[in-house]
């Protein structure tokens, strides 16, 4: 829900939402609400790759950083 300032308002949350579609309108209504969180959420495959490779790195970063032995911090 949007205010008259069109700040957004989170009203409800439910944790497993049926997609399921009983008709063409509950089809084209949940398709449209999928289509609409994707583009606010600004997900795509350019930012999921992005987001991929970044996690790739940090995981490269951790593994490659020499590790402290236990002799060093006596």
């Amino acid at each position: 829900m949007l205010d008259a300032k069109l700040r957004p308002s989170l009203i409800e949350v439910n944790q497993m939402p049926s997609f399921a579609t009983d008709s063409s309108l509950d089809f084209r209504i949940k398709k449209g609400l999928i289509q609409d969180c994707l583009r606010t959420l600004c997900l795509n495959m350019n930012r999921k790759n992005g987001y991929k490779k970044e996690k790739r790195n940090k995981i490269n970063d951790r593994l490659m950083k020499p590790t402290v032995k236990l002799s060093d911090l006596t």
